[in-house]
């Protein structure tokens, strides 16, 4: 056998054996993770007696995904957007919102009915949503981050669409640590605070 033979087969033999990684691994799945509101206002709503339905939300591009959007701020104050690596929304952010929104107002018992637009209630009101902002905030190097949400909403009466009432909430909530099941829990909490605010907001509108 000649040199080239013995090299090619010293090499074909390692490849076999397993010594020889040629193919990388390929990354890991990011974990899928979802956000439990921490609402608490649905014993104190007043009842209505309409239904609602609530549109997908709409949103920046940067939140209309999965990744989960971080916001920090350079050495010249300019906000830097990232995400978190190895995790992402267990669905498209306004998709999860949407849903968490229809379960929360469902749950009060306070409507004739909610639903989303796409399941075929016929209500008396539509309630379309805008999220600006949906993000871990650190506004120091290895601070403790702080989640900031915020949302613009209208109401509009059917079947002709008028908008009849227009609100703005935003919460910011800090996260009792730096790890990643403290931001989550905020999540919760800020997210659930926005739901109490809404709920009272969206109970206590009268159309005169």
């Amino acid at each position: 056998m000649n040199r080239f033979a013995k090299i090619i087969a010293v090499a074909s033999l390692a490849l076999i054996s397993g010594c020889v990684n040629v193919f990388p691994k390929p990354p890991q799945p990011a974990q899928r993770v979802t956000i439990e509101p921490k609402a608490t206002a649905t014993e104190a709503l007043q009842q209505v007696d309409w239904q609602l339905a609530i549109e997908e939300p709409s949103a920046y591009s940067t939140l209309n995904s999965t990744k989960i959007n971080v916001r920090k701020f350079s050495n010249n104050g300019f906000p830097v957007f990232e995400h978190v690596h190895g995790k992402e929304w267990i669905d498209r952010l306004p998709a999860m919102l949407q849903a968490q929104m229809v379960n929360y107002l469902q749950r009060s018992s306070k409507f004739s009915g909610v639903s989303r637009t796409s399941d075929g209630l016929k209500p008396n009101y539509i309630l379309v949503t805008n999220f600006q902002d949906f993000q871990i905030e650190y506004p120091e190097a290895d601070a403790i981050p702080n989640i900031h949400i915020s949302l613009s909403v209208q109401l509009l009466a059917m079947p002709n669409r008028k908008i009849v009432a227009m609100h703005h909430f935003e919460n910011q909530q800090p996260a009792a640590g730096t790890g990643f099941a403290a931001i989550l829990s905020a999540f919760g909490d800020s997210y659930g605070a926005i739901l109490d605010d809404l709920a009272r907001w969206l109970t206590s509108f009268t159309d005169d």
